[in-house]
């Protein structure tokens, strides 16, 4: 039935390689539920942020947001246009959004009413069709760009998160015999590899290896429980 529905025979795949490249998906894109919250509400240890306007908004609600508006949209994309994309939060703009509800210029409100303000027109230009002609309009080498740009500037966070990059005084080596740094190289050459010999699955061997080995490095925090139910008291700000 599962094969019938989504075309898997005509797409030359099968149950067993879409469960592990959802999987897949899911490990290579779950930093968003705790980068979300963050790019909204600051990056400090405070669980809580009070707006202009005294609305309280938690990490913890936001986070729960993330996840159910990223289930949900990734279900319709799978569901009803039967393609195999993962969907989540616009990163870009919440950081944007993010510094200013932090600076105190907007309230989380006058946030939320841009957002679908921005959805609703987004969404006209698509069923009009002038997004598409807007996306043919612009010249392919700045298309290119754009995803080179966007590749760049994760491959940044992932080069100063580990700290095989140092970024203080312009671009510079990180001190490679610190562990994290260590086994951030380790994670990208076994991935590499696995890659070039087509092993079926390589990211997500790679992240699995890699937060194992983090474990007596001390670089992987083993949590005291691994299911919880968020605290969500705040959600209906």
């Amino acid at each position: 039935m599962l094969e019938k529905f989504f075309k898997m025979k005509q797409r030359d795949s099968n149950v067993q390689t879409e469960m592990a490249a959802g999987l897949t998906t899911f490990m290579a894109m779950a930093y968003v539920l705790a980068v979300q919250p963050s790019a909204i509400i600051g990056f400090g240890m405070e669980q809580n942020f009070t707006d202009i306007n005294g609305v309280i908004v938690s990490k913890a609600a936001l986070l729960f947001m993330t996840a159910l508006i990223s289930g949900i949209v990734t279900l319709i994309m799978g569901l009803y246009a039967n393609l195999p994309f993962a969907l989540s939060t616009g990163m870009g703009t919440n950081f944007m959004l993010g510094a200013l509800l932090q600076s105190g210029s907007l309230s989380f409100g006058n946030i939320m009413v841009i957002v679908l303000i921005g959805g609703s027109i987004f969404v006209l230009l698509t069923v009009l069709g002038i997004r598409n002609l807007i996306v043919k309009a612009i010249p392919k080498n700045i298309k290119v760009s754009i995803s080179v740009a966007i590749g760049f500037f994760i491959t940044y966070l992932g080069f100063s998160n580990s700290g095989i990059g140092n970024f203080e005084e312009g671009i510079g080596l990180g001190n490679f015999s610190d562990p994290n740094v260590f086994l951030a190289i380790v994670g990208l050459i076994l991935i590499a590899l696995l890659t070039l010999y087509k092993v079926p699955g390589a990211l997500l061997i790679g992240i699995i290896v890699v937060t194992i080995l983090g474990i007596p490095f001390g670089v992987t925090q083993v949590p005291e429980q691994l299911f919880g139910i968020p605290d969500v008291n705040e959600i209906s700000n």
